[in-house]
């Protein structure tokens, strides 16, 4: 596999540059919707239905927590707010289908990683752009991967896990969610500052990529926090890390890549709710002021423990911030490997 190159001190600074402006940026289409409709117009908002758009299957968990979200969300904004399932392509014909909606505030997008901050640079023919397509709202919820290992691999934490892979390079095999998931890409830069190569097998999910670890198949295999924790009760597989800053609250036993000195491998899987760009401030204020509200609910964060997942209370601007942050590292990894979509 080739090698990602790590940024040089200069590199650094130009990127830090770049995210600057694109904040900048992100701040000024925010501040030009405004214009776009008088107060007296907007003064009613919302005197109808919104309709959240959500890019996944009905019934999945994602779908799930967003529908305690809309119901907390309508409560706090006074307007029905309704669920619309749009799944397909990865996420990105619903993410599409609300950059080409109008800008009124009765749209909104379920936004995440996979369609933000990846698809972008995978996909040439996408018709929405992160940045100018979109305006952030706030920040919900992250969710995190976790390193498994088969029962017999003579490792015990992420170091053994790098020193075998050192001593046996292109042998130690992991598999991961598929070609350009976050487990590929944080896989790819622990490759590159640990001097070290892998072999890797992409499956379809998660739950393939654990049963392969738990089954031999593979010596490491990654897995979502809640398959995680039903695979380590089988003592088929070890935990290794968690592939996030700190130790999961569901998971508090497994230690985190920044604990084993790898915590740039981490690339933060993130959901938040977006508007189009050009939506008016005004509405953008209402509707964060509404959701932080709703982030509050007990039902909301007990919806949030049944998928595995952290809250990520951002406001629009800490949002914008994470999506210029991770668009860098996700397209920098993304371009040394020419990766493409499957």
């Amino acid at each position: 596999m080739p090698k990602i190159e790590l940024l040089k001190p200069h590199q650094q600074r130009v990127a830090r540059r770049r995210l600057l402006t694109t904040v900048a940026r992100i701040a000024l289409v925010a501040s030009l919707g405004a214009v776009s409709q008088t107060f007296a117009q907007m003064s009613g908002y919302p005197n109808k239905p919104i309709r959240l758009i959500v890019p996944f299957a009905a019934g999945t968990s994602v779908d799930l927590v967003a529908r305690i979200f809309a119901q907390r969300l309508s409560a706090e904004i006074g307007s029905a707010v309704i669920v619309e399932p749009r799944p397909g392509g990865g996420s990105i014909l619903g993410t599409q289908y609300v950059a080409q909606a109008a800008p009124d505030g009765y749209t909104l997008l379920l936004g995440s990683n996979s369609a933000l901050t990846i698809a972008p640079f995978m996909q040439s023919s996408l018709k929405y752009d992160p940045i100018k397509s979109f305006v952030p709202v706030v920040g919900l919820f992250t969710t995190s991967s976790v390193l498994l290992a088969r029962a017999e691999l003579p490792v015990q934490n992420l170091g053994d896990v790098i020193e075998l892979a050192r001593k046996s390079p292109g042998k130690i095999s992991y598999g991961s969610y598929g070609i350009g998931t976050i487990p590929h890409l944080s896989m790819a830069i622990l490759e590159t500052r640990t001097n070290t190569t892998f072999n890797h097998i992409p499956y379809k999910g998660g739950s393939e990529a654990g049963q392969a670890a738990a089954a031999g198949d593979v010596d490491l295999g990654f897995e979502t926090v809640p398959g995680a924790t039903a695979r380590i009760k089988t003592g088929r597989v070890k935990p290794i890390a968690i592939f996030q800053a700190k130790r999961s609250l569901h998971l508090p036993q497994i230690p985190s890549t920044v604990e084993t000195g790898n915590g740039d491998a981490n690339i933060l899987g993130f959901v938040g709710v977006f508007a189009p760009a050009g939506t008016p401030s005004d509405v953008i204020a209402k509707l964060g002021g509404a959701a932080k509200a709703a982030l509050q609910d007990p039902e909301f964060n007990k919806g949030l423990n049944g998928l595995g997942a952290e809250p990520l209370p951002l406001t629009a601007s800490e949002l914008a911030a994470v999506i210029v942050r991770e668009m860098e590292s996700v397209g920098t990894t993304i371009k040394r490997l020419s990766i493409k979509a499957e």
